[in-house]
């Protein structure tokens, strides 16, 4: 009789821990109007100025970085094994 072949374990994808999206909603929302107040006709009044491109760069990859986080703490939190997903 065969062994049963065990599968190989991975560890869990970060991008794949985005199962809420309440939290990923509301991050998106607060980006789109953080970024649309300077261009918008609210930006004169409030002291705005449009930022440069390297400035969005920088944003995005924040944002990137604070889902990710946020994705990583919500597993450990939950109790999940980071580093070896075998039940």
């Amino acid at each position: 009789m065969r062994a049963a072949q065990e599968k190989p374990c991975l560890p869990p994808s970060i991008v794949s821990g985005l199962d809420d999206p309440a939290l990923l909603a509301s991050a998106l929302v607060t980006l789109g109007i953080a970024l649309a107040l300077p261009f918008g006709p609210l930006a004169g009044p409030l002291g705005f100025a449009p930022p440069g491109i390297a400035i969005l760069g920088a944003i995005l990859v924040l944002v990137l970085a604070y889902l990710g986080a946020a994705v990583l703490m919500k597993r450990i939190a939950r109790g999940y094994e980071i580093r070896d997903a075998r039940a």
